[in-house]
């Protein structure tokens, strides 16, 4: 199914990737600036994508993905890291 040329799928993938990052904003703050740029990464991939053949010899296109995919997970881990070390938002048991 798709909605004009774009398939219903993707846009559902990225209302839950905003409905995500929306409501973990808290744990990512700081790390928007990495976020912005793994986003980015993947923009272009996805735009070479689009704009290039399957045949091209440019690895532009993956080199940018694959720095989109480091970059997030970096994001990841550093959230992941820093998550033990946060204040509780979990009322204590008396």
């Amino acid at each position: 199914m798709t909605l004009g040329a774009i398939p219903l799928a993707q846009i559902g993938y990225a209302a839950l990737a905003v409905l995500f990052l929306c409501t973990s904003a808290r744990a990512f703050h700081r790390r928007l600036l990495w976020l912005y740029l793994a986003a980015a990464f993947f923009g272009v991939s996805a735009a070479l994508d689009v704009a290039l053949d399957a045949d091209s010899p440019l690895f532009v296109e993956d080199g940018s993905k694959l720095f989109g995919v480091v970059t997030w997970s970096c994001v990841f881990v550093g959230v992941t890291v820093d998550a033990p070390r946060a204040p509780s938002t979990v009322p204590a048991l008396a």
